[in-house]
């Protein structure tokens, strides 16, 4: 077996059918990217500790805006749209 590798197989001529070269773009898993980088961190989001009904509804609003943010990538619904003008 040790030179069957410069047979040829069939009707293929070819000395290789597997990738010789490094691949080059993205990669297999794809794009290096961190999507901690596009969040907002929970104080920007309106998430404050405290017993208020205000502290409960801005920790709903960082909760749903966090879902969103990595189900979506970016804020879905008008509840979470504007959770960091609160």
């Amino acid at each position: 077996m040790s030179g069957a590798s410069g047979l040829a197989m069939g009707n293929d001529t070819r000395p290789n059918v597997l990738p010789v070269k490094p691949a080059s773009g993205p990669g297999f898993l794809g794009p290096n990217y961190n999507p901690a980088d596009e969040m907002l961190p929970p104080a920007s989001v309106g998430v404050h500790r405290g017993g208020d009904l205000t502290d409960v509804i801005g920790a709903v609003r960082g909760i749903i805006y966090y879902g969103d943010m990595l189900g979506f990538g970016e804020a879905s619904s008008g509840f979470t749209l504007r959770v960091w003008r609160v």
